[in-house]
């Protein structure tokens, strides 16, 4: 607030209907009293909208008012000194240090009636960063350059194609920045730096004339002090500048004058703007700038386009009236791997040496705690760098980074540093060591040849015969791809785009030289001397020599060591054979080695060995030979490549290739695949196990068909559809497909294995099936029975803590079993035999093998008449409204079953949180609804006479899976076969956990919530042993004969013996239709 003193108008916004009629008038000042400031209106800097609305404006020492002064021609009013203390233009408070009179003001303020109050705003505060004080605006002279014309020269030079801009993205940046540039100020309060050449006059005893009076009022300025241009002179010494100011001041006393040279230093990017042609001697013309100004190309961060680039060429054209360079090339910003700026305190920057040289993390850690980064930010500093670098960074060579460099060049702006990315460009130096290595062992050191042209040098078509001649398809076609090579080497080159050359290198070296041409030409090497091997010779040494020239500009060190290191080199004191002195490669010269028709058959033999590999690599082959068969669609096709037999032999690691004619028959025992207009056919039998194949086929069917089932019900599920979002749904059905495609792929594969087997084979392979499954079965029932011997007993102390720990480990078990057995049953099925083993299988629950004494697992629950597995969740929504009503229908107790001697109801105990076993009964199960089945009850005789009570056995769906069995409840309801009938069901759910059914027409109840003791009634007339009985045909009457149906209160009857152990057992009774028939048990 301090500032006030120096305000000098009051700003408002000209539609602000408030201040409307105030616009013009003068107010008066609060403590400066001769000082009148003026109201005025201004839609830039006020926003009627924030505070009151009106602005005060303080020129001289805000930026923005500033601006608002020259735009209203208002007085630049000064309150502090260089000190910081208030000056005479503060008036009482002049002396005082800025701080306390801001303090004074507010008293002052109040003292006078006019203080309002205070609100807090955001604003912009500059800060010094070595002092660490707020940094208060003032006005200072400065030197200036007017840029506009210089600017718009520079703007023209690009549009007329004299300065290109590359990459050509670029160009908009620079006309934005040019196009409305800004004067430039140079001036700098530093010590270092060009001091600039001007020098200000002193006159004693100065006055000034009526005219210099007037123009200084007008601009705000003294006359004679430093903001005087008049009293300033640009010269190149003192001596220089005391003349000028001799002539300007002729009337006055030379004596009376003296100078001094302006204490500031040029901006940094002023003096760099000069280095084009200042370092070659300018001003003088001397020979060095004849020759070397302008130049021809200047390579940079595009960071500092404006601040150096534009200025130098704004330089140059207005002092030197050219171009300094004809083009600009503009390299990407390095920032780490994951896009952000390398930052001491982020801890992500890479030091080149260390990429280059290696560095173990501990050095790098090192180098942080002793560095200049501040101790707080050490911390994070060495966490990013523990994560980026936690083994360090492995030596990579000069070479590897400059390479790896060049291919992140078409990212645009912005290099994604990854040192992995160095590390595999290393890999690609090896590659070119070892190859380089393998060319030099096959060249005959002594009598070796070296080709007479090189792929410099344009020869005539006598030189071409000669240079072909004895060449054979490989030559010629790796020829082909070097010429192809040398042409993308160029062109990049030229344009700019070095990703576009390193690229190339890397597909010739890589891709088209080592991993297929060394490989075709190795017999031929390791054979016997002859045409054919000279002539390899001679074109393995034109692929390296041309191949290193290439790739010298961005791989200089290890091209240089290779290049020496091939035949003909002199290695003699005086010889001076450097690579970088040899003739680079010219496409047009290595066009005599275009042969566009053997590269198309080429490339159509380097697809079958592609096809012959995958083939080889499906069933397992990897060293052995076998024999492959092609088949073409016609006979030219078929002619064509038999000339690369060898070839596809080699590459594919086949005893040999047979192309078959259009009339022959390929194997029928083989696996084929049909690439362009050829089939490739690799015969199985005699070379690989077939029995292996079919069963590890078999194995990989299996695993996506329970991997797509999985994800297959996931994506049926109600919360799924409801909640998943659209992105990850696409995604999922993208992996379902995948997994079918994956399945069905696999079960063919294994059809034609088994196709291909014998008879005996296919039973041999089926017994050894039976027989794994049957182990596994085994092993699995021992592992599972020994996790039950070790369950105590209910009361004793340790029961809850060994439960805790065996559930989980005997439910992994019992769901193992239950795969087994599932995989048993379906490689058995058909053996009538193997079969009859079911009923020694245990049942689909890790519990089945706790049975009552007697009884097989299948007979003490039933047989099973059906596999419905349809668990999908049902559609629709639930009626809370009339579910609540259910509900509360469940917590009543009708009177007639009160009426009939029932027991008070007894309160549930209160449940331990340890998991529990389930519920087993001590004595056979007397009748089994069947949940798979739904509508048969099966009524068994009790074996003791004396049991005076039914016993519905539950279905255990397990605790931890309640909405699975709900879903499938609802959804097995719907099914229209079962429309319309009464299904009893016994489950050991809570009634909880049984909500929402009555919203698909079915009424819910469940017992247990009082155990209830109902006297047993006899089962239905002509029901005997293994009778079923359809639900619907059952009269509830035979129950409970004196029982009265209200369609409202369906009437329960439950009896429960306590020793049975069946609280957590449960009775639901569905009806879809009427309530006049109620099923129960």
């Amino acid at each position: 607030i301090e500032t006030m003193l120096g305000d000098v108008a009051v700003a408002v916004h000209p539609t602000d209907q408030r201040y409307k009629h105030l616009v013009g008038k003068e107010i008066a000042h609060p403590f400066i009293a001769e000082r009148k400031m003026k109201v005025i209106t201004d839609d830039v800097l006020v926003d009627p909208k924030f505070g009151t609305g009106a602005v005060k404006i303080t020129p001289a020492h805000d930026p923005n008012d500033f601006e608002c002064g020259h735009r209203h021609k208002l007085p630049f009013i000064n309150i502090l000194d260089d000190e910081g203390n208030m000056n005479a233009n503060a008036g009482k408070y002049a002396g005082m240090k800025r701080f306390h009179v801001r303090a004074q003001i507010i008293e002052d303020l109040k003292a006078l009636g006019l203080y309002e109050g205070k609100e807090t705003n955001k604003m912009v505060l500059g800060f010094c960063s070595r002092s660490g004080d707020v940094v208060e605006p003032v006005i200072r002279p400065q030197w200036w350059v007017d840029c506009t014309d210089m600017a718009k020269r520079s703007v023209e030079a690009v549009e007329k194609g004299d300065l290109a801009i590359l990459p050509a993205s670029h160009i908009h940046t620079w006309n934005h920045f040019l196009k409305n540039i800004q004067p430039w100020c140079i001036s700098r309060q530093l010590w270092w730096g060009h001091r600039i050449p001007a020098y200000f006059i002193t006159i004693k005893d100065y006055v000034p004339t009526a005219d210099e009076q007037k123009e200084a009022e007008e601009n705000g300025y003294i006359v004679g002090s430093d903001s005087d241009a008049n009293f300033w002179v640009a010269a190149r010494n003192m001596e220089e500048a005391e003349a000028k100011a001799r002539q300007r001041f002729g009337s006055v006393d030379p004596s009376r004058i003296a100078l001094r040279q302006d204490d500031d230093v040029l901006d940094t990017w002023f003096s760099s703007g000069l280095f084009p042609f200042s370092t070659m001697g300018w001003p003088e013309a001397t020979q060095d700038l004849k020759e070397f100004f302008p130049g021809h190309l200047l390579e940079t961060g595009s960071d500092i386009l404006f601040f150096w680039v534009a200025r130098m060429v704004m330089m140059s054209l207005e002092l030197m009236d050219c171009l300094p360079f004809k083009t600009v090339y503009l390299h990407a910003m390095v920032r780490d791997k994951l896009g952000r700026k390398m930052s001491k305190s982020r801890g992500n920057v890479v030091d080149p040496i260390h990429v280059m040289e290696g560095v173990s993390l501990q050095v790098l850690l090192d180098k942080i705690k002793n560095g200049n980064l501040a101790p707080a930010e050490h911390k994070s500093a060495m966490i990013a760098q523990r994560k980026d670098f936690p083994q360090g960074i492995p030596e990579c060579g000069a070479d590897a980074l400059r390479y790896g460099l060049m291919t992140y060049m078409s990212q645009g702006k912005s290099i994604n540093l990854d040192i992995g990315v160095v590390v595999n460009c290393r890999h690609f130096c090896n590659k070119l060591w070892q190859a380089t290595k393998f060319a030099s062992m096959a060249f005959d050191k002594e009598g070796q040849t070296i080709p007479a042209h090189t792929a410099a040098q344009v020869i005539d078509q006598k030189q071409q015969q000669e240079e072909m001649k004895n060449l054979g398809p490989a030559d010629r076609w790796i020829l082909a791809k070097l010429h192809k090579a040398v042409g993308d080497v160029t062109e990049g080159f030229a344009k700019f785009e070095l990703s576009v050359v390193a690229n190339a290198c890397r597909q010739f070296w890589l891709y088209e030289f080592c991993d297929n041409y060394l490989e075709m030409i190795k017999p031929i090497i390791y054979g016997e001397a002859g045409p054919a091997k000279d002539a390899v010779q001679r074109t393995l040494y034109l692929c390296i020599d041309t191949g290193l020239k290439m790739l010298h500009p961005i791989m200089p060190f290890v091209t240089e060591e290779l290049y020496q290191r091939m035949p003909g080199r002199d290695h003699s004191p005086g010889s001076c054979d450097s690579i970088m002195l040899s003739a680079f490669p010219k496409s047009a010269a290595t066009r005599r080695w275009l042969a566009p028709q053997v590269e198309a058959s080429m490339d159509k033999a380097l697809e079958v060995v592609s096809a012959a590999r995958s083939l080889r690599s499906r069933v397992g082959l990897n060293k052995e030979k076998v024999p492959l068969f092609l088949k073409a669609d016609d006979a030219k096709a078929g002619d064509e490549m038999r000339g690369f037999a060898g070839v596809i032999a080699t590459l594919s690691n086949s005893s040999e290739v047979n192309v078959l004619k259009p009339g022959d028959a390929a194997p029928s025992k083989a696996l084929t695949q049909l690439v362009g207009a050829f089939t490739v056919a690799l015969p199985l039998v005699g070379f690989v196990k077939l029995d292996k194949l079919a069963t590890s086929f078999e194995k990989k069917a299996d695993a996506s068909k329970e991997a797509a089932e999985e994800l297959q019900q996931r994506i049926a599920s109600e919360v799924y559809q409801k909640k998943t979002p659209a992105k990850i749904k696409d995604s999922h059905k993208a992996d379902l497909l995948k997994l079918r495609t994956e399945q069905k792929t696999n079960e063919d594969a294994v059809s034609l294995f088994l196709s291909m087997m014998t008879e005996k084979e296919r039973t041999d392979l089926h017994e050894s099936k039976v027989k794994t499954i049957k182990n596994t079965i085994e092993k699995l029932e021992k592992e599972l029975k020994e996790l039950q011997d070790q369950i105590p007993a209910e009361d004793d102390k340790t029961y809850k803590k060994v439960m805790h720990k065996l559930t989980p480990k005997i439910k992994k078990k019992g769901h193992l079993l239950v795969g087994a057995r599932k995989k048993f049953k379906a490689i058995a099925g058909a053996d009538a035999k193997e079969a009859e083993a079911e009923d020694a299988l245990p049942e689909d629950s890790c519990w089945a093998p706790l049975v009552p004494p007697g009884h097989t697992p299948y007979s003490w629950l039933g047989e099973d008449d059906d596999d419905d597995d349809d668990d999908a969740p049902p559609e629709g929504k639930k009626k809370q409204q009339k579910q609540k009503k259910q509900q509360k229908q469940q917590k009543q107790q009708p009177s007639e079953a009160r009426s009939k001697g029932a027991a008070k109801p007894q309160k549930a105990k209160k449940k331990s949180k340890a998991p529990k076993k389930p519920a087993v009964p001590q004595t056979p199960a007397f009748a089994r609804i069947d949940l798979r089945v739904g509508h048969v009850v099966k009524v068994f005789e009790h074996p003791d006479p004396e049991v005076k009570s039914l016993w519905c056995e539950h279905i255990d769906v397990g605790e931890d899976k309640p909405r699975q069995i709900t879903s499938g409840l609802r959804n097995f309801y719907k099914k229209e076969e079962f429309e319309g009938k009464k299904i009893i069901v016994v489950c050991n759910l809570k009634p909880s956990k049984l909500k929402g059914f009555e919203s698909h027409g079915m009424v819910l109840c469940a017992s247990n919530e009082d155990h209830t003791k109902v006297e047993l009634v006899e089962p239905p007339a002509g029901a005997k042993p293994g009778t079923r009985i359809s639900l619907e045909n059952l009269d509830v009457n035979a129950f409970a004969p004196d029982a009265k149906v209200n369609p409202k209160k369906p009437v329960w009857k439950t009896h429960f013996q306590p020793n049975l152990k069946t609280n957590e057992s449960r009775i639901a009774c569905f009806d879809g239709v009427t309530h006049d028939a109620m099923a129960m048990l």
